[in-house]
């Protein structure tokens, strides 16, 4: 049986999904607000959906993507106090910034 490419990348994130949640279940959920704590994880997460796009030859983000990062944010940040929370240094920002922008097709 032949499976689609967006069937494939689904199956294949699951697996980047299962490693980002290993890594948040492994630290004190305390520990979840702070950008400091969770930075490691949240970008081979996002590495890890893009490395599996890229070899799929999916663009990179998607719809699914996009979704699923709002379950993650849903499920590991829900509680965070937005007052609390600890921004990233300016250069991540930056980068988290400029990174879809360089994607778009000139």
């Amino acid at each position: 049986v032949i499976k689609s490419r967006p069937v494939c990348y689904q199956v294949a994130v699951t697996q980047c999904v299962l490693t980002f949640n290993k890594s948040m279940y492994s630290m004190d959920r305390e520990n979840w607000c702070s950008f400091n704590n969770i930075s490691r994880a949240y970008s081979e997460f996002t590495e890890c959906t893009e490395m599996f796009a890229e070899c799929l030859l999916i663009p990179w983000p998607n719809k699914m993507i996009e979704e699923l990062f709002v379950d993650l944010h849903s499920t590991h940040f829900k509680n965070c106090d937005l007052n609390e929370y600890n921004d990233p240094p300016p250069e991540i920002v930056g980068i988290l910034t400029m990174t879809p922008i360089c994607l778009i097709p000139l």
